[in-house]
């Protein structure tokens, strides 16, 4: 197939809904247009992108993220609907999440003919469900990679993260969690496909990755992601626990850091039953959450299944 994915530039946004899906949809056959678009922008470059009539050309649009570039996506093409070819969206976030309420449903389904939510919950608003995957090309283990880490957390720390460090550190006596983002750049500005690369390779350093508690109730890409690299992984349990289906971790409650702490001694102590588990938690996630699976139910979605 011929076809148009368009997702949003920036680091917030995980490789494996952005250009790893571009590049696993390519690995798998079909002619891909990868078509980032910056999504805090207001000013649109058109001549970066196709004409309506290019896109009429091709047999299908992937919208990865459409919540976030629904309002550039209609400024580049006010004619969006009358554009006739297939279309399927993928969102990234929860419809609706204790920071910013609740998204315009309604008005991002209008993007595609099919859209599909990464939370099992969100099913209720008229989407289907497809959970996040992970490009196993990227994210795979290396089981002669010693561990430097005991345990650690790559990623942002907002807020909501940052008063639930200060609960969790008097708990973990003498255990050092380390905090840290990984970004490679040059005077271009971020260098994606180096970031991701670089960010796999310091998930095969780490005995223990502390999900810290994040704003989604989903499981995350970053689940999918340090599970496929070999490292095992703690995460915050969630009222909806049908989105953890077929995923092996395990799990703390959030309004407990003391639980976490416990968690993570015991883990550590218990080093054959961890390792033996992340070999069995990082094989299923290859068999079952390798992005080629969540690409086939896309291009079925649009015709191709």
């Amino acid at each position: 197939m011929k076809l148009a994915c368009f997702y949003p530039r920036s680091v917030f946004c995980a490789w494996s809904v952005s250009t790893g899906l571009v590049d696993t949809l390519t690995r798998m056959g079909h002619e891909t247009l990868a078509l980032p678009i910056d999504a805090t922008s207001v000013s649109i470059n058109h001549e970066c992108y196709p004409s309506a009539e290019k896109l009429r050309s091709l047999d299908g649009i992937v919208i990865s993220g459409p919540e976030h570039i629904r309002t550039q996506i209609l400024a580049l093409y006010p004619g969006w609907r009358k554009i006739a070819i297939p279309k399927v969206g993928w969102l990234h976030e929860t419809i609706t999440r204790e920071d910013y309420g609740t998204l315009p449903v309604d008005e991002i389904r209008q993007l595609a003919d099919t859209t599909f939510c990464p939370a099992w919950q969100d099913e209720k608003f008229g989407l289907r469900w497809l959970p996040f995957g992970v490009d196993t090309e990227v994210f795979k283990p290396d089981w002669n990679q010693p561990k430097q880490y005991e345990t650690a957390f790559i990623g942002l720390i907002y807020s909501k993260r940052d008063e639930f460090l200060k609960r969790l550190i008097p708990h973990l006596k003498g255990i050092t969690l380390v905090l840290g983002s990984v970004q490679v750049q040059d005077l271009s500005g971020l260098c994606v496909r180096e970031t991701a690369a670089r960010y796999a390779g310091e998930l095969r350093k780490i005995k223990i990755f502390v999900n810290l508690t994040h704003l989604s109730q989903l499981a995350v890409t970053k689940v999918y992601e340090v599970l496929a690299c070999g490292t095992f992984l703690i995460t915050p349990a969630i009222a909806e626990h049908q989105n953890f289906e077929n995923l092996k971790a395990h799990f703390y409650d959030s309004s407990r850091p003391e639980h976490l702490a416990e968690s993570i001694r015991f883990c550590l102590e218990h080093e054959s039953d961890r390792i033996a588990a992340t070999h069995q938690c990082c094989e299923q996630v290859h068999r079952l959450d390798r992005l080629e699976n969540r690409c086939q139910v896309l291009l079925s979605a649009l015709g191709a299944g």
